[in-house]
């Protein structure tokens, strides 16, 4: 084994190029998936630190589907035959805009009923002691963590101003807060602590409260429950962070799948390389094995090479993950303000099942793509391993076994996709019969392609073309990997931008037919798909009194988690249902509309169908204020805002049943077509004398929902660049591999009289060829490939119909990046073959 392991080392110094590209493949496509688990880790320990320092150490939380009473508080203290843990909260998310715009949670807390729930609110804190008084006795007083103050350089005295629901507030900072552990400062600094009555002041909610924290045994639950009034709830704390992590539970898969790719296109890459050491050195491996070394040792050679090759290139990809991982958190970060909830994530947090998941994908991967060429080196007899053209008469005339073999495979996949499952990984599984079918109809596909352009390129090209072309079937074994390969890189790159175009062209087609209003208007939200910035009647009476509106649409946006699950209701007054798609109804559009707007029936979005498995005709049960109401579901709409799924309900029945009289956004309908912009100016000028109120023209509208789609799908668009990249590498290190193992054959064409300048239009037109089919057979397959994303795995994922839009610019994308890819492969051997002397080049070593 000594002496074959030198072998290994001197044929991988010869080849040192391959075996950093090699490496180099397999250490991107591990440090992708290293990246996004880390994003992903690190995006839930952020949310899980968020709902800690809010939550603390509390059991359960009391609370409505807005504020509650804080009588509600005294009651449960006086009429619990037992002394119950209890603690009283105000929370609110504000942002603060200097130097850099930030969110933070404003908590509102009773300081001596915290030493039960909040360690870094325990009333035996000294510097806690120190300032309480201040922050009872001076009104808009508030205390920071010292870290962050000193990021906003911020000190005690100074004011600070911040903003909530358009309005702004301007707050003193009355003493700072610093801990001996990481831990609790990392708790406490994305919050601004005040006393409970300074928040009620403040936020003008007197006598209210977000809810009630409690630490409760089980025997206390019930006795709880049995005291609380109707459409007031009493659910775990647990309940609420299982809830946040449901909701970007889909987000979180889609991204790692998505990952995954780049690792597939690394196995190839090292599929390649394992198999192009193999075949270069067949001749070697011929003679070793006549000279008695056995197919065992062969085989632990190939194994042990890929191995090494692996565990450098996991290595590399793991530390390269981690400073993706910076740059990725960011887009997840993004994605999840923009889709979900207000987070907060700062800093990357490497877990050790991130690190260790990494190293064991990355040489599992590398292993089981070495499995095949190791078994193929070591099963050749000694004297077939010496005669050249074996492997490529051999792959001939088994082509079309592999071609059928490859159909049946591709069939299996449609069969399994259309099996009826929600398991998104399924899913995901299953297109792997449609990667590992088309490589198998590849050398067909590649043989018969080759034979039709073959008198085309002899037309343009001449005698160098034809040989060139004839080149790419006389080396079948060799060629039929790289082309593989690289369609399959280029499917997937075609298949996510098709999705994601296709996606995005049906969002503005709904945006464009459903938003007829003339304009719409709001307060700023922390969430860009949910409004959850209010507003009081005042504001749309000043709309109202604006002469020249003609109509005006009304809406109420809110989540309730209840028990974990989360009820996402849209309260609407409208003027029609004109500008509805409904998918499922239970009658015409005009019996839905009296039907909404008389009685207590609800309409759901497609997404909240299919999670929920609600259907047209099935009764709905909403916690309100009131207690559980039944809701009659009469129709199902398209709906692209939210795949959590929306909730629609008469604004007057929401009313009846909720103790809510605010307002999320408006719709204005004018009467003059030609001064939307005129009336929109007006607007905003008179609101934002008491708030800040955004308004916005449909076009407008449409054009800032656009820009959410985009930032929502950046990191998707990121991840298709480089599976790009780890592909384009592949093909460079296979292309490479096959152009310099065939230095003997073109050492004869110089022989014969082949011009260097020829040698060098034979490998250009060869590798582009290579190219250009890479990129007509991934046409095809991308096409699949996005048709499954599209009906079958975005479906799943989301709940979500997507209409399909065939995009030619991916296309000639496809075509152009296989040709580029392919030719630049293709320059370095031709530049070497050129430059060496044909005699050098036939010696038998």
């Amino acid at each position: 084994m000594e002496l074959l392991l030198k072998s290994g080392i001197k044929y991988y110094r010869k080849n040192f190029l391959q075996l950093v590209l090699s490496i180099v493949g397999i250490a991107l496509g591990v440090a992708v998936v290293i990246a996004i688990d880390l994003a992903n880790s690190s995006a839930i320990r952020a949310f899980d630190i968020s709902m800690q320092s809010v939550s603390g150490k509390s059991t359960h939380q009391i609370s409505s589907s807005f504020l509650l009473n804080d009588t509600l508080l005294s009651y449960i203290r006086s009429n619990s035959p037992k002394f119950i843990k209890t603690a009283p909260v105000v929370e609110k998310f504000v942002r603060i805009n200097y130097p850099q715009r930030s969110t933070f949670t404003f908590l509102g807390i009773d300081p001596f009923s915290e030493r039960y729930f909040r360690n870094y609110l325990s009333i035996n804190n000294s510097d806690l002691l120190s300032i309480i008084g201040n922050v009872i006795y001076k009104p808009k007083s508030i205390f920071i963590n010292e870290i962050t103050a000193n990021n906003f350089n911020l000190k005690i005295g100074d004011s600070l101003n911040i903003e909530t629901d358009g309005k702004f507030y301007t707050v003193y900072i009355a003493g700072l807060l610093k801990f001996d552990n990481d831990y609790d400062n990392e708790l406490s600094k994305n919050i601004l602590i005040s006393d409970i009555s300074v928040a009620q002041d403040l936020f003008g909610i007197n006598s209210q409260i977000s809810r009630i924290d409690l630490i409760l045994n089980n025997e206390d639950i019930e006795l709880i429950k049995n005291l609380l009034p109707n459409g007031v709830i009493l659910s775990s704390s647990q309940a609420r962070s299982k809830a946040g992590q449901n909701m970007t539970e889909s987000f979180r898969i889609n991204l790692t799948a998505m990952s995954l790719l780049s690792l597939i296109v690394g196995m190839f890459l090292i599929y390649n390389t394992m198999t192009f050491s193999v075949v270069q050195r067949r001749r070697l491996i011929g003679l070793l094995r006549s000279l008695g070394v056995t197919r065992e040792e062969i085989f632990r050679l190939v194994l042990f090479e890929s191995s090494f090759i692996g565990i450098i290139g996991t290595f590399l990809g793991i530390i390269s993950g981690i400073f993706l991982g910076e740059f990725l958190i960011n887009l997840v970060t993004k994605t999840i303000n923009d889709m979900y909830f207000v987070l907060q994530v700062k800093d990357v947090y490497i877990s050790e099942i991130t690190l260790v998941k990494g190293l064991i994908l990355g040489l599992l991967a590398t292993m089981f793509s070495a499995l095949k060429p190791a078994y193929d080196a070591s099963k050749v007899p000694p004297g077939i391993a010496l005669i050249r053209s074996y492997d490529e008469t051999t792959l001939q005339k088994k082509s079309k076994n592999y071609f059928f073999v490859g159909l049946i495979l591709i069939v299996i996949g449609f069969i399994v996709l259309k099996l009826p499952s929600k398991n998104i990984y399924y899913s995901y599984i299953g297109v792997v019969p449609f990667f590992v079918g088309f490589a198998l109809i590849t050398p067909y596909s590649l043989i018969i392609f080759v034979n039709f352009v073959n008198k085309y390129v002899y037309k343009i090209f001449g005698s160098i073309g034809k040989l060139a072309a004839r080149g790419i079937t006389e080396n079948l074994s060799k060629t039929t990997i790289a082309v593989a390969a690289l369609s399959i890189a280029l499917s997937a790159a075609i298949g996510i931008g098709t999705m994601v175009s296709s996606f995005r062209q049906t969002v503005i087609d709904w945006l464009n037919y459903k938003l007829k209003a003339d304009i719409y208007a709001s307060v700023p939200t922390n969430v860009s798909r949910f409004n959850d910035g209010t507003f009081e009647e005042w504001v749309v009476d000043s709309a109202r009194s604006i002469d020249g509106i003609k109509a005006i649409n009304l809406y109420r946006e809110n989540q309730i988690n209840y028990n974990g699950k989360i009820f996402h209701i849209l309260a609407m007054k409208v003027q029609s249902f004109d500008n509805e798609t409904f998918k499922e109804q239970i009658a015409d559009k005009d019996k839905l509309w009296e039907l909404f707007n008389k009685g207590d029936y609800a309409i759901i979005s497609e997404s909240y169908s299919y999670k929920n498995n609600m259907h047209a005709g099935d009764t709905l049960f909403i916690p309100t204020d009131k207690g559980i109401k039944p809701f009659p579901i009469i129709a199902v709409f398209y709906d692209y805002s939210s795949d959590i799924g929306l909730i629609f309900i008469n604004l007057i029945n929401y009313r009846k049943y909720f103790e809510d009289r605010l307002y999320s956004g408006i719709g204005l309908f004018v009467k003059d077509k030609n001064k939307v912009d005129e009336f929109a100016k007006n607007l905003e000028n008179k609101i934002n004398e008491k708030i800040n109120f955004i308004v916005r023209t449909n076009s407008k509208l449409i054009e800032s929902s656009i820009e959410v789609f985009d930032r929502t799908f950046l990191i998707t668009n990121v991840l298709q660049i480089l599976a790009i990249i780890v592909s384009f590498i592949g093909i460079l290190s296979a292309l490479m591999a096959l152009q310099l193992e065939k230095s003997r054959q073109f050492a004869i064409f110089r022989a014969n009289g082949l011009l260097s300048g020829q040698l060098w239009q034979y490998v250009i037109i060869q590798t582009g060829l290579m190219g250009l089919i890479s990129g007509l057979f991934a046409i095809p397959l991308g096409n699949i490939l996005a048709y499954i994303l599209i009906d079958v795995i975005n479906t799943r994922s989301f709940g979500w119909s997507i209409d399909f839009y065939f995009m030619p610019s991916f296309l000639f994308q496809a075509l152009f990046v296989g040709i580029s890819s392919a030719i630049l492969a293709g320059l370095y051997p031709a530049f070497i073959m050129s430059k060496t002397p044909p005699a050098l080049s036939l010696r038998n070593e």
